[in-house]
């Protein structure tokens, strides 16, 4: 037991005097082992949609920080340093969703050895982010693509959170939005935005995004996005005649309606008071039907409202019948 006892004491000497000398010797330097390296072989789709399918890798900070300067070392396997990334781009985001490049440069070759130090990447100036992707616009000349390590200098951790509320997922291009959205004090953007109200008749019928940015006291920013679905319903006459209608004489109205979404449609004519004279429930495909409206008793003169209407809102034309 004794001799046992020694030689572990003797072994964890000798490990603490190894690891002591090299970090005395080669602080901050990169080993050239290939299990200490990450390495793309197939290029894959990127989270930033426009750098298409490329050698990237993704940095989750957990939080949001403030960043700013930066250290690579570049892939240091000897014997593959071709593997190595070249011209770089580094985006960052909030939400792994919506990017923003900070920069772009060049990295240069590896060297190989043990005593390989990197070197300075670009300073990102404090941006907030919680992601840092990397991309490699190409490497040095081998098959494969690969990075040693990237150190980042974080400062302010960023914690607040925004978050838009109660945003409905479609509304009709006739229903404008008051917007809400958590902490207060920031500032909404996209297609329709007016202050703090969506405009669904500025931004046009589609999918649209709107953003949420907010800002604290510690210059922390932290941004969010949904989607906003904005429909509308064309129609067209095709045949628009009243006319003297008795009981007798059947008469219509022909539409073509342009349905953006599929649902459940109420067609409706009604007189000046409300009353109804037609009365219709569709299921409609998206796409444009023809519509026959048949109206089988006799109607007054004066005016009547035709109103199309499916889950999310409607639309109306006034109509006049002088026969």
């Amino acid at each position: 037991m004794l001799v046992r006892l020694i030689i572990v004491l003797t072994f964890f000497t000798i490990v603490q005097l190894n690891v002591n000398a090299q970090e005395n010797c080669y602080q901050n330097s990169h080993s050239t082992m290939q299990d200490d390296v990450w390495l793309s072989c197939t290029a894959s789709s990127n989270p930033n949609t426009i750098r298409g399918n490329s050698h990237w890798i993704l940095y989750d900070l957990g939080f949001n920080y403030t960043i700013t300067s930066t250290h690579f070392w570049n892939y240091n396997v000897g014997g593959q340093l071709g593997f190595g990334m070249k011209d770089i781009y580094v985006d960052y985001s909030l939400d792994g969703n919506n990017w923003t490049n900070a920069a772009t440069f060049q990295l240069a070759q590896a060297t190989g050895t043990s005593n390989y130090f990197g070197e300075i990447g670009p300073d990102l100036g404090g941006v907030n982010a919680r992601y840092v992707l990397i991309t490699a616009a190409n490497n040095w000349g081998g098959s494969c693509t690969g990075l040693s390590e990237v150190r980042f200098n974080l400062g302010q951790q960023c914690a607040t959170a925004a978050e838009i509320i109660g945003l409905p997922a479609t509304v009709s291009n006739l229903s404008p939005v008051n917007l809400s959205a958590s902490p207060p004090g920031g500032t909404f953007s996209g297609p329709g935005i007016i202050f703090n109200a969506f405009n669904p008749s500025l931004s046009g019928p589609g999918l649209h995004t709107i953003e949420y940015t907010y800002t604290d006291g510690d210059n922390c920013t932290s941004s969010t996005a949904e989607t906003i679905l904005v429909f509308t319903i064309d129609f067209t006459f095709v045949n628009y005649n009243l006319g003297t209608i008795s009981p007798k004489i059947t008469d219509e109205l022909i539409l073509d309606i342009e349905v953006p979404l599929q649902d459940r449609y109420t067609i409706q004519l009604t007189d000046a008071l409300g009353r109804p004279v037609y009365f219709n429930e569709i299921n409609y495909l998206p796409g444009l039907h023809r519509q026959q409206i048949m109206i089988q008793e006799a109607i007054a003169r004066g005016f009547y409202f035709l109103t199309i209407t499916n889950s999310y809102g409607s639309v109306s034309q006034k109509l006049v019948h002088t026969n």
